[in-house]
């Protein structure tokens, strides 16, 4: 059995992966999507080069602080609350900065609040969505999980980075942030629909072991 035609068959029989899967899917391309749009809205619209250094700036920063407090308190809450909540509170960060695009409060200083808390949502995001993967599927299974969601990530940023600029290009960068904003919803809509006991597998685990 090759590794697409496993994949494929994890995602017909379970459906928490697959609500996973595709919810993941959308929220990545989206946030490639927001790369491109928060790059050219800060050359353009703020301060040129000099902007687009503070944000990536921002972004790298702020990843070095959290990343390594991330998975301890992913640890000291349920998975599926931190998926659905840092989703959520992404894509109504994101529209908010949308609609105030434009405006007088669209400034470097907005950029970077929002960068500062998606990045956090993000850092939570990660460790919270690798702990559930084990949980949602059996242990034969949890490497070709681990490598669909993997593969995932990677291919979503291509084709978000490509599709950024065409969306920017077309309908410009208020609109590209305003449907970056809405995968973050439609990907916590779809975490929302996971039924998994977080607990279960664990107590299973000990049971065994005993």
């Amino acid at each position: 059995m090759s590794k697409s035609t496993g994949g494929l068959q994890l995602l017909i029989k379970n459906r928490d992966f697959l609500l996973l899967f595709f919810g993941r899917l959308v929220s990545s391309v989206g946030s490639a999507i927001f790369i491109i749009a928060i790059l050219w809205s800060a050359a353009a619209e703020i301060g040129g080069v000099g902007a687009v250094s503070t944000v990536l700036s921002t972004i790298a920063v702020t990843n070095i602080i959290f990343s390594p407090f991330a998975g301890v308190w992913a640890d000291r809450w349920k998975k599926k609350n931190i998926l659905v909540i840092t989703d959520l509170i992404s894509g109504g960060i994101l529209i908010l900065l949308g609609i105030f695009f434009g405006t007088y409060f669209y400034q470097i200083w907005v950029l970077i609040i929002t960068i500062f808390g998606l990045q956090i949502c993000g850092t939570l995001f990660g460790p919270a969505l690798l702990s559930l993967i084990p949980i949602m599927v059996n242990d034969d299974e949890l490497s070709q999980a681990n490598a669909m969601i993997s593969m995932t990530d990677r291919l979503s940023q291509l084709i978000g980075m490509a599709i950024g600029g065409v969306i920017v290009s077309l309908v410009g960068i208020k609109w590209a942030i305003l449907i970056d904003g809405l995968t973050f919803i439609f990907s916590a809509v779809s975490e929302m629909f996971i039924k998994v006991e977080e607990k279960g597998r664990k107590k299973g685990k000990l049971k065994k072991m005993g």
